[in-house]
């Protein structure tokens, strides 16, 4: 099953594992657990900053970037536009995103909230 995650949501809510986690951090966690048989999608709020681990393609793990625009615009997007967004676990406590996989009549995903510190 596909997983479609809010990059700084999740990291905002996964401030107990460490400050310096930052977005290459969570990307390397990420690909130690991922399944190249369910691909995931983390999107990010901004321009791309630093580097990201190599291999992460390799594992399943697409990494985006929002340069002048939010994260969540593009998950919403990507969920209104997913051939079987039915099969998608989306990972973020955004309500508005909540609200897309959850509520949108074609849509009906699994939405999965980020953990609250």
């Amino acid at each position: 099953m596909p997983n479609l995650i809010d990059g700084n949501n999740l990291l905002h809510a996964l401030v107990e594992v460490g400050p310096e986690l930052g977005r290459s951090g969570l990307c390397a966690l990420l690909a130690r657990v991922a399944d190249p048989k369910n691909p995931t999608c983390i999107v990010f709020d901004g321009p791309r900053r630093g580097e990201l681990p190599e291999g992460l393609a390799e594992v399943g793990i697409e990494a985006i970037f929002c340069p002048g625009r939010k994260a969540d615009g593009v998950i919403i997007e990507r969920l209104q536009a997913d051939s079987a967004p039915r099969r998608l676990v989306v990972v973020s406590s955004d309500r508005e995103i909540k609200s897309a996989a959850c509520c949108a009549p074609r849509v009906m995903g699994r939405w999965m909230p980020a953990i609250e510190p």
